[in-house]
């Protein structure tokens, strides 16, 4: 069984940036008020660079979506 550790969970811009580790690495997903889920594929080796990518990643999101 692969274990899941939540490292970051913070509010930007009307969504919810959920920074997170497992078997493959660190990996980032933005989820927004009404439920929809926002992946992200790629693998960070840190949470803090999975968080730095995924600040600008939400906000990136914000200005195409929203």
């Amino acid at each position: 069984m692969t274990k899941t550790k939540i490292h970051l969970v913070t509010f930007i811009q009307k969504l919810i940036l959920l920074v997170y580790k497992d078997a493959r690495g660190y990996q980032f997903e933005a989820i927004s008020s009404n439920g929809n889920i926002y992946r992200h594929s790629e693998i960070y080796y840190s949470a803090s660079s999975a968080e730095a990518k995924g600040r600008l990643w939400i906000k990136a999101l914000m200005s195409e979506e929203f």
